[in-house]
C-alpha cells in the first residue's frame, strides 16, 4: 500500500535507525485498513487510500510508545472521510 520510502518522506525522516519501527507501523496501518474493508488489491492504490495509510503511520509514529496510554487520541477523523468511498461492506 505504501513503501518505507513514502512513509519516511511523509514523516520527514532521513535516518535509517527507525526503519524497522516504521515498517511495523506501515503493516499496522495496512492491517487496520484491511480490517474495515479497505484492500490494497487495486493497482495503483487510490490516492485517498494511500493518504489515509500515511496519516495512520503518522499517528502511530506520533504516539509511539504511548499507544496503550489513555491520553492517546483517536485516529484523525479525516482518515474515515478519505476511505469512505472505498470501504467494502460485507452483509
Amino acid at each position: 500500500m505504501i513503501s518505507l520510502d513514502e512513509a519516511k518522506l511523509h514523516l520527514r525522516i532521513t535516518e535509517d535507525d527507525l526503519n524497522a519501527e516504521i515498517v511495523q507501523m506501515i503493516a499496522a496501518a495496512t492491517d487496520h485498513l484491511a480490517s474495515i474493508g479497505i484492500t490494497s488489491s487495486c493497482d495503483p492504490v487510490p490516492p485517498a487510500v494511500k493518504r489515509a495509510a500515511l496519516l495512520l503511520v503518522d499517528h502511530f509514529f506520533q504516539w509511539s510508545g504511548r499507544m496503550g496510554d489513555d491520553t492517546a487520541p483517536p485516529f484523525p477523523p479525516v482518515i474515515n472521510r478519505l476511505i469512505a468511498p472505498y470501504r467494502e461492506i460485507a452483509l
